[in-house]
């Protein structure tokens, strides 16, 4: 697992689900490379956070912070996942 697992228990988040499957190599580089910058910025304010980075045998998932008053593909953005935002 990567990212925080420091979370509020009230905190909106945002999971994107990637099936693994469908997904090329392409995509599952740039899957990285969003994981690494979301890690790296964790610290900068009005950026979402990441508060973890799993997977199962079928799924990649990446939880988020939510922000206030943004679209949930416009904020969370790739075109292969799907999204879920949760309290």
């Amino acid at each position: 697992m990567q990212g925080s697992s420091r979370m509020k228990d009230t905190q909106q988040v945002i999971i994107k689900t990637f099936d693994k499957s469908r997904m090329t190599e392409t995509r599952r580089d740039r899957r990285s490379r969003e994981i690494e910058i979301l890690s790296l910025v964790c610290t900068v304010p009005h950026v979402m956070r990441l508060i973890a980075a799993v997977e199962d045998e079928d799924n990649y998932y990446t939880i988020l912070t939510a922000c206030p008053g943004a679209s949930v593909p416009n904020g969370a953005g790739t075109a292969s996942g799907l999204y879920a935002v949760m309290n």
